[in-house]
């Protein structure tokens, strides 16, 4: 416990060591946000292969950006949706076992 403690005065009280952390930190959170990133991406892909195919080109350039363009909402939707899901499943995972109550600033229950 005493190692536990030692070490998060040392992150708090620290700069080059909370900079440090907060790129650790930066570095996990692009995981799950490039997850949530991944369908959205998929459908940005898929309409931008068949809006330049031959068959494709034969339509006007303003339907074809039309199509692409709501085909990119629909991706910033698919995003939010997907987001709120990984997002909520994972508070869920890190937040098991943590029990409602007062923790003290400096522990290693708040930094989960």
């Amino acid at each position: 416990m005493a190692v536990v403690r030692r070490f998060t005065a040392l992150v708090f009280e620290s700069f080059p060591v909370q900079a440090l952390v907060t790129l650790v930190m930066y570095g996990l959170s692009a995981v799950p946000i490039g997850v949530c990133l991944l369908p959205s991406a998929l459908v940005l892909h898929a309409a931008a292969r068949a809006l330049l195919v031959a068959p494709a080109a034969s339509m006007g350039l303003t339907v074809r950006l039309l199509l692409f363009c709501l085909c990119a909402a629909a991706s910033l939707y698919l995003y939010f949706i997907t987001g709120t899901l990984v997002m909520g499943s994972l508070i869920r995972l890190i937040s098991l076992g943590i029990r409602p109550g007062r923790y003290p600033v400096r522990s290693v229950t708040t930094a989960r």
